[in-house]
């Protein structure tokens, strides 16, 4: 799921479209788009976020014992 997350640099704010996702166990998070200085307008974060959503995560479990 993608959010709109606001970095504070030298007293300045910027933002930026940024999604979560594990890797290897662990969460990580990759900026998919700079917004600028201002907020996004709430019409423009919901057409972003449509834009870069994915679909729902496709779970497989393996259920199979293995013998010794």
């Amino acid at each position: 799921m993608a959010f709109v997350k606001r970095k504070r640099i030298r007293g300045n704010d910027y933002y930026y479209l940024v999604r979560s996702y594990r890797k290897g166990g662990k969460v990580k998070t990759k900026t998919l788009k700079y917004l600028g200085k201002q907020p996004p307008e709430p019409e423009t974060e919901e057409r972003l976020r449509a834009e870069h959503a994915q679909g729902p995560a496709q779970l497989t479990l393996d259920l199979t014992i293995s013998g010794s």
